[in-house]
């Protein structure tokens, strides 16, 4: 078994989804589904895929857009959600999307996460990292097997997420990023919810927010 994922730039904030699936199935997971994801579900369409899990690093509107759509098709995936963040879920003010006059809520979550859990994500391990600051109760999921980490808006390449907004605080971001995310193997690949990918080694060195 080899497990695979492909990245697709989603909604009006280019959100990153991604999937993830081995290469003996046609279950797969989504991270972070955002609105108006028809380049996802086209092709999860044209690939024969069926949505077992959805993974949400945070619950911002931007992040859970597409979970509806995802839900309507596949009925049976199973949504899960940082505990602390389920009422964001169907609540437009507190994910943000009001802001932007979307007015976004999405299913409840099918299962309420904590951090340290441990998940089996596509036959594989997939720890659940608090990295919480950007929201109160962000976390991140890495699968050590293939050294990747799917950071929402925690990390990004050179940067880190907002913290000026509710829920936000930028001395616990900084904190859960270094005894979280900083303290993984230095070849780990860091998938972020906006951006380009980066590695943990990259971001050691070169991440003025986390080197001072």
């Amino acid at each position: 078994m080899t497990l695979q994922m492909k990245p697709f730039v989603v909604g009006p904030l280019d959100t990153n989804a991604y999937v993830i699936w081995d290469d003996e199935s046609k279950d797969c997971w989504v991270v972070d589904p955002s609105l108006w994801p028809k380049n996802l579900m086209a092709w999860l369409g044209e690939n024969e895929m069926a949505v077992a899990g959805i993974l949400l690093t945070h619950a911002h509107g931007d992040h859970i857009g597409g979970v509806a759509d995802l839900k309507e098709a596949w009925p049976d995936a199973v949504l899960h959600c940082p505990a602390s963040e389920t009422e964001m879920l169907s609540d437009p003010v507190k994910n943000l999307s009001s802001n932007f006059m979307l007015h976004l809520t999405s299913p409840p979550a099918d299962v309420e996460l904590e951090s340290g859990e441990v998940l089996m994500v596509a036959g594989v391990p997939c720890h659940v990292l608090d990295t919480a600051g950007h929201t109160v109760g962000g976390v991140s999921y890495h699968i050590p097997t293939a050294g990747w980490v799917f950071t929402g808006d925690a990390l990004f390449a050179g940067s880190v997420g907002r913290t000026d907004i509710p829920g936000g605080n930028h001395e616990t971001l900084i904190s859960k990023i270094k005894s979280e995310l900083m303290t993984l193997p230095a070849e780990t690949q860091v998938f972020p919810g906006h951006g380009p990918d980066s590695t943990i080694a990259t971001e050691q060195s070169g991440n003025m927010f986390l080197t001072n």
